[in-house]
């Protein structure tokens, strides 16, 4: 296999790798607010699929909106995020550690609760619960792992 072919594919796989992202991130932005909606409003609201599928489209159209007419603003609008997230941090950590619910060691590291989802075993919720965490370490390697190559 020659180094351009190789370089071919790997190119066309990180596009790919960049379109299914920005689709799962309008998913899970879609799906967040809706969620919020039902925190808030749990009393009168019931959620639906095609509600949901009505935010994904709203959050996709409003990141297509902010690249092709606020591109110029990216740089503020990620100095003014990453300034957010800086003061932003101690606080929300402080509060959950201050208000949170207390447990013993024990329980935290050896009592085993699906709270109702029916998993069978610890491996199939692990197995379930990691994947959003693999996401966002593997996805960034995945993608950036075409500069290797060559």
């Amino acid at each position: 296999m020659s180094t351009a072919f190789a370089n071919g594919v790997v190119g066309w796989l990180s596009s790919i790798s960049w379109q299914s992202i920005v689709a799962l991130n309008c998913w899970l932005v879609g799906l967040i607010i809706q969620g919020l909606i039902v925190i808030n409003h749990e009393d009168t609201y019931t959620p639906t699929r095609w509600q949901a599928t009505l935010l994904i489209f709203a959050s996709a159209l409003g990141v297509a909106s902010f690249n092709v007419f606020g591109a110029k603003h990216l740089p503020f609008a990620e100095g003014i995020f990453v300034t957010a997230h800086f003061f932003a941090f101690f606080p929300v950590i402080i509060v959950i550690l201050v208000l949170a619910p207390k447990r013993d060691a024990h329980d935290v590291f050896l009592v085993f609760s699906d709270n109702g989802a029916g998993w069978p075993s610890v491996a199939w919720a692990t197995l379930v619960g990691q994947v959003s965490a693999m996401f966002s370490v593997l996805g960034k390697l995945k993608i950036d792992a075409g500069g290797e190559i060559g």
